[in-house]
């Protein structure tokens, strides 16, 4: 019943409303209609009846056009919301994997340090893109929405740098 109201929510209304005036007029003897045409007669002296109806049709389309937009705008943000967890649950997993091989590369490091492999500079900088690598991957997965920018070619890419220039504004 509830989904049906929600689906058709605007002939439900007309429903009610039907329903309503019916009832008036079963009542209270009072004849809606008779009353609604002995005014646009009454219009029809000055001119005003088309202009009358033109208003009618005018705020018909309006509420349809409203109805229309509150409902793409829910898809929208529908759509938005999947995409947030779909990059969620990929970034979860790129975390994993990216994580599993950074603890690899980890052991490599103290491996090359004890062995003399590599000299400190080199260790070092392996160390800060360890550490640079880690921070964007949180970047993104920390986002509340998924901003994209062009990368090349027509191809998109999760735009972290629009998150930085906002809150530096």
């Amino acid at each position: 019943m509830f989904d049906f109201a929600r689906k058709y929510t605007i002939t439900c209304i007309a429903i009610l409303i039907a329903t309503a005036l019916w009832l008036l007029t079963f009542f209270t003897h009072l004849e809606i209609f008779e009353f609604i045409v002995n005014h646009l007669e009454r219009l029809e002296a000055y001119q005003i009846d088309e202009l009358v109806v033109g208003a009618v049709i005018v705020c018909i389309g309006i509420t349809f056009d409203l109805i229309l937009v509150r409902k793409r705008k829910a898809e929208e943000l529908k759509i938005s919301e999947q995409r947030l967890r779909v990059m969620k649950a990929t970034m979860r997993t790129v975390h994993d994997i990216v994580g599993n091989a950074f603890n690899e590369m980890i052991l490599f490091q103290i491996q090359a340090k004890e062995s003399h492999a590599l000299s400190p500079e080199t260790l070092k900088e392996l160390d800060n893109l360890i550490q640079e690598t880690c921070a964007k991957l949180k970047e993104i997965s920390d986002l509340d929405d998924t901003p994209e920018k062009e990368f090349s070619s027509g191809m998109t890419i999760i735009d972290t740098e629009s998150r930085k220039r906002n809150s530096e504004q």
